[in-house]
């Protein structure tokens, strides 16, 4: 095993950055602001801007605890992989316990799949695929979109029986479904593929992504439901829209090929 002290050092240098923020940029942003009168008179614009400030400056401080982990076992050597060939770089990542780094990604699978990455893992294999297979799920979507409701239940389950859980996890599963419904279809949106439009997209995908988390923190239902009625309902009201319009619209279908394209193809591969 290689020295880890330079990998050891970075990730320090991350801990105490994310430190940084949770002592100095959190206390700015509470998210019990989002409570109060001042907050429902302000303009959704306002609102939505403070959505995704507060929420990124909470998961600060889960990802000052994940870093300060993995600095840990990386010190340790445990998270070490030996690399296969030549090429391959020596790496740190066996154990991985989040990537701030998905922050900035509009790709919402990766924003999840690698935020408390065990746990994530724990979900998949021993949640999502026990309730049903690859196989079964490849053929049928339905089957797909009742194992993904059930496993962000069970998730919700997991952390505690706080109405706040239930409502983000079932919010963040029609969430996650829609997502899957997008991406499906992305070839079509090829007029705002253009990396210009980037600040947008990843405005509006994380302000929907960090909607859910705010009952998630405020955990009471009440407060929760407050917090909808300030914001107009537009997390689960734009969600569920869109989720049930999918059903109904050309647009969200996937285009199969023809066998005649099919053979047109085959033939000018030959």
């Amino acid at each position: 095993i290689p020295s880890p002290w330079k990998r050891f050092g970075e990730l320090v240098l991350q801990t105490l950055f994310f430190i940084g923020v949770t002592l100095f940029v959190l206390p700015r942003l509470p998210y019990r602001h989002v409570l109060d009168k001042d907050f429902a008179e302000r303009s959704l614009f306002f609102k939505m801007a403070y959505i995704n400030a507060t929420s990124i400056a909470i998961r600060c401080r889960y990802y000052l605890g994940f870093k300060l982990a993995q600095a840990n076992i990386t010190l340790a050597g445990i998270s070490y992989v030996k690399p296969k060939g030549e090429e391959e770089k020596d790496s740190w990542e066996r154990i991985i316990s989040s990537k701030a780094r998905y922050e900035l990604s509009i790709n919402v699978r990766e924003k999840v799949d690698y935020w408390n990455r065990s746990v994530q893992l724990w979900l998949k294999h021993y949640v999502y695929l026990r309730f049903a297979t690859e196989e079964e799920m490849k053929k049928s979507a339905k089957r797909a979109t009742q194992a993904n409701h059930f496993t962000f239940i069970m998730s919700a389950l997991w952390h505690g029986l706080y109405p706040g859980y239930y409502l983000a996890f079932i919010y963040w599963g029609f969430f996650n479904e829609t997502c899957r419904k997008f991406f499906k279809i992305r070839h079509k949106f090829n007029a705002i593929s253009h990396p210009i439009f980037y600040p947008m997209k990843w405005f509006v995908v994380n302000l929907f992504y960090n909607y859910g988390a705010i009952p998630f923190f405020l955990l009471d239902l009440r407060e929760s439901l407050k917090y909808m009625q300030h914001t107009v309902f537009l997390g689960p009201l734009v969600i569920l829209f869109i989720y049930f319009l999918s059903h109904q619209i050309p647009l969200f279908r996937e285009e199969k090929p023809s066998r005649s394209s099919l053979k047109t193809t085959d033939l000018k591969a030959k």
